[in-house]
């Protein structure tokens, strides 16, 4: 099991509290965002980590390269252009494989909800809140437990939750996951988010939600999350 992590954003919406930094180094308590992932991946003794870098590349690892992990950098040079679909192609040698862990690097999560990713019994499992959605969620619709559509232009009162950001997938699925993000990259279509890509493989194979709903997550896009998860 490998972990992926995709810190390449600018995070322009929190300038004011990064001051030009990138945004998985914001601190949050006495600890980074990343810092955060970390903890969780070392305590569950996870410690080959794959991290996609773009805005300000040579700060994170400069932060992150003392810390006791196998680190594989992954450079997005497009970072300004692009979104989380084309971070994540980037990474698909790992993805080809082994089964890793996936993280937004600006999502901060108790520890346990790696522990319930990696214990569950399904080879394929998103972390899922099921509170109430808005537009800017990425959301999911469920059959029973498994996932039927994600995105982020879903119907919000069809949907059961939203995905947190953290998520489990497995190498037997890994190579249809690389294909459908193909797909989009080889259209040039590189500025989407890779939900979209996740829509179309769990139409091949079986995704399915872990209700981590009674768990703290959040998600820090705004300031208003900063705020919150600091209160």
């Amino acid at each position: 099991m490998k972990a992926i992590i995709l810190a390449a954003g600018a995070g322009t919406r929190l300038q004011s509290l990064t001051n030009g930094n990138p945004k998985c180094l914001l601190r949050i308590g006495s600890k980074t965002l990343i810092e955060h992932h970390l903890d969780a991946l070392q305590s569950h003794n996870i410690t080959d980590i794959i991290i996609v870098l773009g805005f300000k590349k040579e700060q994170i690892i400069s932060y992150v390269e003392n810390f006791p992990f196998n680190f594989t950098f992954i450079e997005n040079k497009e970072y300004l252009t692009t979104n989380t679909i084309y971070s994540l192609w980037l990474a698909r040698e790992t993805m080809a494989r082994s089964d890793f862990l996936y993280f937004n690097a600006d999502v901060l999560g108790d520890k346990r909800i790696v522990k319930y990713l990696l214990d569950a019994e399904q080879k394929n499992i998103l972390a899922i809140n099921k509170a109430r959605c808005a537009e800017e969620e990425v959301k999911v619709i469920l059959n029973n437990e498994q996932i039927v559509e994600i995105g982020k232009q879903l119907d919000p009162h069809l949907c059961a939750g939203e995905f947190i950001g953290i998520g489990k997938f497995s190498v037997t699925s890994n190579e249809q996951f690389i294909t459908c993000m193909q797909n989009y990259i080889s259209h040039n279509e590189k500025n989407l988010f890779f939900e979209k890509a996740v829509n179309d493989l769990c139409k091949i194979h079986p995704i399915y939600a872990l209700d981590v709903t009674h768990i703290p997550c959040i998600e820090i896009d705004f300031e208003e999350d900063y705020h919150r998860a600091v209160a």
